[in-house]
């Protein structure tokens, strides 16, 4: 008896002309949604579409806008009122509570760097207590962090507490809203 052999030549053809069919399709659809058929990257077309005198400039400050052309970045970052008592810069304080069993925390900081001064918080309690606790800075690249300040809640007493994080140096100052937190 004799057994008929399956040829292989089939069952491998096919496969592969279905992938390279697929392939062909993706280049095709790629080549034809291309703005001008080349599949040179964008960084390496040249700028002949923006007139000469707006190819001028610094790169980082443009942006794309949507009838593509370029123009000036126009964000700016807020200008410093002046105390004018003090003649120092008023700069924003942000700052965050966290009462933790036996601790309170008291987080903050200024989205400026700043080299020198302190941070300290200023507390008021359920019966006008006053009470301030200082801090160092921990100064980084963009911004100045306070270092968290540690509050046992077995220094104050039972009730609803408000503070405010404070910053002040030798030409800025300013403070975060008041916040409250409650000790039981």
């Amino acid at each position: 008896m004799k057994i008929k052999q399956k040829s292989l030549k089939k069952t491998v053809w096919i496969p592969t002309i279905i992938i390279a069919a697929v392939f062909a399709g993706v280049l095709l659809t790629y080549f034809v949604l291309s703005k001008d058929g080349n599949f040179a990257s964008p960084s390496k077309t040249s700028d002949k579409s923006i007139p000469a005198d707006e190819q001028q400039g610094d790169i980082e400050n443009t942006t794309n806008t949507p009838d593509k052309t370029t123009s000036p970045n126009s964000d700016q970052p807020a200008e410093n009122e002046i105390d004018e008592s003090s003649g120092k810069r008023l700069i924003p304080v942000v700052a965050s509570v966290n009462v933790d069993g036996s601790q309170i925390y008291i987080r903050g900081g200024v989205n400026t760097p700043e080299t020198d001064g302190t941070c300290y918080a200023e507390l008021i309690g359920p019966n006008s207590q006053k009470i301030r606790k200082d801090t160092t800075l921990l100064p980084s690249v963009s911004t100045t962090d306070c270092k968290t300040i540690i509050i046992p809640t077995s220094e104050l007493s039972a009730g609803k507490w408000s503070f405010t994080l404070n910053f002040t140096s030798n030409s800025a100052k300013g403070g975060s809203s008041a916040d409250t937190f409650v000790i039981n």
